[in-house]
């Protein structure tokens, strides 16, 4: 069985802000929270034991923890941490086993321009607004959705900033302390993506809320 995929829209430049056809309602945002890791204890398997059929309950059960405490999670790192967490070597096979885990589980997927997160089943790629602080995170490790709701918090107290401005003040509120170009490009796809869905438009160069 197939892991639910909700799509999210495709990512453009444009010039110009179209006027959304009908009224955005804004989530009440939340105050940026602590980014909290999936805390439990290492499990020790062979290769041969992550792979087989019996390892997809381990898998299966990793899977779901980190889930709980750091969804939404870019699907790579989720990968990644399972295989941390089962002392497993990252292999074309061990990233299959999870994947078809993941598969098993139905695990909540969203998609812009390719990029995978992953949810619980309760949360909401539409309704999330949470906002975490952790600079651990890689720029491209924050969904579009966290992204949105930072720079709509921004955008709250300071009702006007050029692009830059607010690239820069969104990156403060996940807890970065330098704005590389990853970082500032991952914001600004970010950013573009709450203009994609409404809820920011720019005019005159300035970004303000709908």
């Amino acid at each position: 069985a197939k892991g639910e995929e909700l799509l999210e829209p495709v990512v453009k430049e444009e010039p110009i802000e179209p006027t959304p056809s009908k009224e955005v309602v804004h989530r009440d945002i939340k105050e940026p929270i602590e980014y909290v890791t999936a805390s439990f204890p290492a499990l020790s398997m062979t290769p041969e034991e992550f792979t087989s059929a019996a390892g997809r309950s381990d898998i299966e059960r990793v899977i779901g923890i980190i889930l709980e405490a750091e969804a939404p999670i870019l699907k790579e790192a989720l990968v990644r941490k399972v295989l941390t967490g089962c002392g497993i070597n990252r292999s074309g096979a061990a990233v299959d086993a999870v994947e078809k885990a993941m598969k098993h589980m139905k695990v909540k997927t969203s998609k812009t321009k390719g990029v995978v997160f992953c949810w619980t089943p309760g949360q909401d790629p539409k309704e999330y607004d949470g906002i975490r602080i952790s600079n651990d995170r890689s720029g491209d490790e924050i969904s579009p959705q966290e992204i949105t709701n930072a720079a709509c918090y921004v955008l709250t107290s300071n009702p006007e900033l050029s692009k830059d401005d607010l690239i820069k003040e969104v990156s403060r509120v996940f807890g970065y302390k330098r704005l590389g170009k990853n970082l500032e490009a991952a914001l600004a796809a970010g950013i573009q993506f709450a203009r994609s869905t409404g809820e920011i438009k720019v005019e005159s160069g300035k970004y303000s809320l709908v």
